[in-house]
């Protein structure tokens, strides 16, 4: 066995076996479907919108800019850049209509 596949082997199956815990303790919490897709209706409105928010940067930055990186080149860095920076005033500015209306509309 090659020397570099002994830590990534080790890698691999701590990091299955933490799914494996996880998915063996999440399942005394759900007790019938509206827990496992709704969360038993517990949660908040930010909460929710922040999990929506989570799971689109992470199919950004674990699928599509390593690939990106990967055909390019490191000179798709912009990219990490400009969507760090797009998820960071997205929660900052408000998305009130008033507020576009008053400061970004030319009258």
């Amino acid at each position: 066995m090659n020397a570099n596949v002994i830590p990534i082997l080790i890698m691999f199956l701590s990091y299955a076996t933490i799914i494996m815990v996880i998915a063996y303790l999440s399942t005394h919490f759900t007790k019938n479907l509206s827990d496992y897709v709704l969360a038993g209706r517990k949660l908040s409105g930010p909460i929710t919108a922040f999990g929506a928010g989570a799971s689109d940067m992470s199919s950004w930055l674990l699928m599509a800019l390593p690939g990106a990186v990967y055909a390019d080149g490191l000179n798709v860095v912009w990219m990490a850049i400009a969507l760090s920076l797009g998820a960071y005033y997205s929660v900052l500015l408000p998305s009130d209509y008033a507020f576009i209306q008053k400061y970004l509309m030319i009258h």
